[in-house]
């Protein structure tokens, strides 16, 4: 038989590959892996006048063939009466039907097999009767499931044929147990889950159970057995639970009883509870000690739940005398271009502020504003600010308090800010900020500032902490409290 094709193995990160056809024009040479054609120049080039070389190796394993489809939508030469006739043309139109005859042979030859007679085929099934299919076709159309029912794919086997090998549903399907064509369309199914971790076969029990009430269980095997569910509940607010070896039912308690171990520790049991741990009055607390719940009773109006001196146990006792309140406290800033405090009250008249590490990612100033339930006051600050460097150099501002850092990026500061309320709208700030980080055009280590601020809008209940170019915060904290 002639040679058209040539097979391969491809063998690791292999890109070089021999054919021995002959064949007219190079584009007549194709080539296939894994039997998806593949592209010249794309995919693989012509090394030589005998080999193909990929542009990538094919892979490991991968069946590579190089095969010869010629082109027969003309012929290689036309002759004319009274021309002369070259042996060239003769012999490449002679090859070109040998060729093509070659490669009619081989396709044919692909899908006959003479030993059993028949015809190999991967085509899908067309519905028409103007096709012979062959038996992969039939296969893949009952595969598919046809013939159906009211549009139900149903595999037929009327006349309780036998189903000889296992019975595969792919992909989800169910297996349906339909009720009588009488009642309706109805049916009991099962069905996989969506993911199963490993194939897993369920083998049921021989026989029926040896009496009411039992259930299919299974070891860890997939081997299934019947298995009583022990004593069943018999009335409303019996108990189930797990014995030596089987379940068991625990009859339901009285009034006030609770469920609690017996004193083996083997079951439960209802018992009256413990005096210790029985609230009585409205306002009383559990709490647990050594040996279990305690009662302790309600405290007196004004007292405050502390620990005792022993720290073993809660008890009521005075409220201490009225001090600072914690407003927010060690809070992180965040990385916005702001970070903004509300919920100062209005009966407010010191406010302590202390900022921690706050820094900027870029070179900008920090500073800080107050405001109402109505937004941040923009205007109406006084702030003289000193920062000892090569000197001492003074600054004020009436936009803002604060305003140090210029030039530096990431460089932190710590402050601590107190604000009095001089009268209803009048707040004096001292603020006092250092910073160890020497680096940059600006090198002090401490700021002194004090201003005040006219809040005239309203009451204020918030503060912020922005840079002057807007900036947005890298790091840093926040406390404040208020007297």
């Amino acid at each position: 038989m002639a040679t058209t094709e040539n097979s391969y193995t491809a063998a690791a990160n292999q890109t070089l590959f021999s054919f021995t056809f002959p064949y007219i024009d190079t584009t007549d040479i194709k080539v296939s892996v894994d039997s998806v054609v593949q592209t010249i120049t794309t995919h693989y080039t012509l090394a030589s006048a005998t080999q193909i070389q990929f542009v990538a190796a094919p892979g490991v394993g991968k069946t590579v063939r190089i095969y010869r489809v010629t082109n027969t939508d003309t012929k290689k030469a036309t002759f004319f009466s009274g021309s002369a006739i070259r042996s060239q043309d003769l012999n490449e139109d002679f090859d070109q039907s040998l060729y093509a005859m070659q490669e009619v042979s081989r396709d044919v030859l692909n899908i006959w097999d003479d030993t059993t007679e028949t015809l190999t085929s991967a085509e899908t099934f067309i519905d028409s009767d103007s096709y012979i299919m062959t038996a992969a076709a039939i296969e893949d159309r009952i595969a598919a499931g046809s013939p159906t029912i009211s549009g139900v794919p149903t595999l037929r086997t009327d006349g309780g044929n036998d189903m000889v090998g296992h019975i595969n549903l792919d992909n989800q399907k169910e297996m349906r147990w339909y009720e009588a064509d009488a009642n309706g369309a109805n049916y009991i199914g099962w069905k996989a889950p969506a993911a199963v971790t490993t194939t897993r076969v369920f083998t049921l029990p021989d026989g029926f159970p040896g009496g009411s009430g039992y259930s299919l269980v299974s070891d860890t095997s997939g081997v299934m057995t019947w298995s009583s569910v022990g004593s069943p509940t018999t009335t409303a607010g019996d108990v189930i639970y797990r014995g030596a070896s089987t379940d068991a039912r625990l009859a339901k308690g009285t009034a006030g009883q609770v469920l609690q171990m017996n004193s083996g520790a083997t079951a439960p049991e209802w018992g009256a509870p413990s005096s210790a741990s029985v609230v009585t009055t409205a306002g009383d607390i559990l709490f647990r000690d050594g040996s279990g719940l305690q009662r302790l009773a309600k405290g007196a109006a004004g007292q405050l739940l502390t620990m005792n001196s022993g720290a073993t146990a809660p008890e009521w006792a005075a409220a201490a005398a009225a001090g600072y309140t914690k407003l927010v406290d060690h809070a992180a800033v965040g990385t916005g271009t702001s970070y903004t405090v509300t919920g100062v009250p209005s009966s407010a008249r010191h406010l302590v502020i202390l900022f921690s590490g706050m820094s900027f990612g870029g070179a900008d100033e920090h500073r800080l504003r107050f405001g109402t339930s109505g937004g941040i006051v923009t205007a109406d600050y006084f702030s003289s600010e000193r920062y000892a460097d090569s000197g001492v150099t003074t600054h004020s501002r009436a936009d803002a308090l604060m305003g140090y850092g210029t030039g530096v990026a990431s460089r932190a500061f710590t402050s601590v800010v107190n604000l009095w309320q001089l009268h209803s709208t009048t707040w004096f700030s001292d603020i006092r900020t250092t910073t160890s980080q020497l680096t940059g055009a600006n090198t002090a280590q401490i700021y002194d500032s004090v201003g005040w601020t006219d809040i005239s809008s309203g009451t204020l209940d918030r503060f912020t902490y922005f840079g002057g170019s807007g900036g947005s915060l890298d790091s840093g904290a926040c406390s404040a409290y208020y007297i």
